[in-house]
């Protein structure tokens, strides 16, 4: 009996780990997939396809830590790929070519390119937030749609995130975090690019709702913590609080049985 139970957790343990991970969306209406790890077989051997999209004849743009993303740009089944290091560019999926570019040389992007209906007109817009604290929405086609700069030209933004905060199913937000030493950190955006009201976040470095400093490399989260059918963001920062704000801006309170009074931006991580 005793050779049997080891015997029979791991065939539960082995069964479980190749069963595929579902998880709930930031919305609640959707889930995520994690890539399945197949131990019984050899790995596919990967053949290059293309290389050196978006160069340009005798050199590249400096990649950063931007992922691209896809898109059909053209509605013909395919996908595309977007991307951005400085300007950002289309490339055709099965070969690489270059089908238009955007922007030019004098702005990085440290982060991802996101794809959203920003205001749910059936088409897809392509958001980049930039150096000099720019946020650039295009249309499928590379034409911009606006260019806006919340925090005038202070900073660089290092943080985006596109979602429905107020859980309405309209027009989404766009939330871009600050990497500058600043306790103003975070702006929202509405669907065509202007700073919402109760935003930016914090609103000064004498504030009372909590403490924080520079975004950097990290990124904000939205997800509906207490219930309220709306999407709280989560932001965190070079200090060690991590603040949390209802989608107009106000401060969300920590746990009233174990900080009473005090909101998370007030709750440090650590002692």
């Amino acid at each position: 009996m005793r050779k049997i139970l080891p015997l029979c957790t791991a065939l539960l343990l082995f069964v479980l780990l190749l069963r595929p991970r579902a998880g709930q969306a930031a919305d609640g209406g959707g889930k995520l997939y994690l890539p399945l790890i197949s131990r019984a077989s050899p790995a596919p051997t990967a053949v290059l396809k293309w290389a050196y999209g978006g160069c340009y004849s005798s050199w590249c743009e400096t990649g950063w830590y931007s992922s691209p993303a896809t898109l059909d740009l053209d509605a013909d089944g395919i996908d595309e790929i977007v991307a951005s290091a400085y300007s950002l560019w289309a490339l055709d999926g099965p070969t690489g070519a270059l089908l238009w570019r955007a922007g030019d040389t004098s702005r990085r992007t440290w982060l991802g390119v996101v794809v959203a209906d920003l205001d749910l007109d059936g088409q897809s817009e392509i958001v980049i937030a930039q150096d000099d604290a720019y946020v650039s929405a295009y249309r499928p086609d590379g034409n911009l749609k606006w260019q806006k700069q919340p925090s005038g030209t202070a900073g660089e933004f290092r943080g985006l995130l596109v979602a429905d905060l107020d859980g309405n199913g309209g027009p989404l937000e766009v939330i871009v975090t600050r990497a500058y030493g600043s306790a103003r950190n975070t702006w929202v955006l509405d669907a065509n690019g202007n700073t919402r009201s109760g935003w930016p976040q914090l609103p000064n470095e004498e504030n009372t709702s909590g403490y924080a400093w520079g975004v950097y490399s990290a990124n904000a989260a939205a997800a509906d913590i207490s219930g309220d059918a709306r999407l709280e963001l989560i932001v965190p920062s070079d200090m060690h609080y991590i603040n949390a704000f209802e989608p107009d801006g106000s401060p969300l309170p920590a746990s009233t049985g174990e900080y009473p009074g005090k909101t998370w931006g007030q709750v440090g991580v650590w002692e």
